[in-house]
């Protein structure tokens, strides 16, 4: 992601199409909501989330140096933070409105797994939605 960190940054609209069609998520969904992304790789949709979807807060983590990325690329959004870390050992004790993460739990030695872990993030009557590449569901 960071050599290719412009690409989707350079074109909102493929992401907005992004987050409408694999994840099911509209302005209506973060704006102003404290919002979790799973695997923000070098942020498109943590831009969108707060610039176009005027979310409250996002967080972002991603386990990979593509945290880097997504720091150049959103370090103009005040209410945007990145965090490197490992979605089995998140490093939070608060809960989100809304939690999305797209392409990358099946990445993860346990796709299943990795759904429960990040589902715990979640607040009760929040909004959790995946996207996965195919079925790893086995």
């Amino acid at each position: 992601w960071n050599i290719y960190k412009n690409v989707k940054n350079s074109r909102p609209e493929m992401s907005i199409d992004e987050m409408k069609n694999y994840l099911g998520l509209l302005k209506k969904d973060i704006e102003d909501k404290f919002v979790l992304e799973i695997g923000c790789g070098a942020g498109p949709y943590l831009d969108i989330c707060a610039n176009y979807y005027n979310a409250k807060e996002v967080i972002g983590i991603d386990l990979s140096r593509a945290v880097d990325a997504a720091y150049e690329n959103t370090r103009n959004c005040k209410n945007v933070t990145i965090i490197q870390a490992d979605l089995f050992k998140l490093p939070f004790k608060v809960k989100f409105d809304v939690v999305y993460s797209l392409g990358v739990l099946h990445h993860t030695p346990d796709t299943k797994k990795a759904f429960y872990s990040i589902s715990e993030y979640v607040k009760e009557g929040g909004l959790l939605s995946v996207w996965l590449y195919g079925y790893y569901w086995k």
